[in-house]
């Protein structure tokens, strides 16, 4: 068996710990589907409603980062030969995959916000906060 390098390891355990966060994130979006689905339909309760429309918010951030996160957990577990001749047929892949990987912290907070009026509010009196204590 041939001796593992350094860099072989670091790929295996990136490769590994991008295949996990797609799993864990996967199962999540499931238990939220599921969830979702087995809910009542009924829209008579105030907190019933409330908590479909977080359950539905919860289902597109996760499969927002599913989606985010995709793309590098695929490239992460190319076989080395193949991403060396993927890199030189375009060195700005890599750059384009890790922003679309960074991209999903910024849409999530975006998602919240479009989806959450709780979430607006809470943004806007942290933002006015801060902006009346710099004064």
């Amino acid at each position: 068996m041939a001796k593992l390098t350094q860099g072989v390891l670091l790929q295996y355990a990136w490769a590994s710990f991008s295949v996990i966060t797609l799993l864990v994130l996967t199962v999540s979006y499931i238990i939220i589907f599921v969830n979702v689905q087995s809910n009542p339909h009924s829209l008579h309760h105030g907190s019933v409603h409330k908590e479909r429309k977080l359950s539905i918010t919860l289902l597109i951030v996760t499969e927002v980062s599913v989606l985010t996160i995709l793309p590098m957990a695929i490239h992460n577990s190319l076989p080395e030969a193949i991403k060396q001749i993927w890199h030189s047929a375009s060195a700005d892949i890599r750059l384009i995959l890790h922003v679309i990987y960074f991209a999903n912290s910024i849409v999530n907070p975006l998602v919240y916000a479009i989806r959450m009026q709780e979430f607006r509010k809470a943004f806007v009196n942290l933002v006015t906060r801060r902006s009346q204590a710099d004064k």
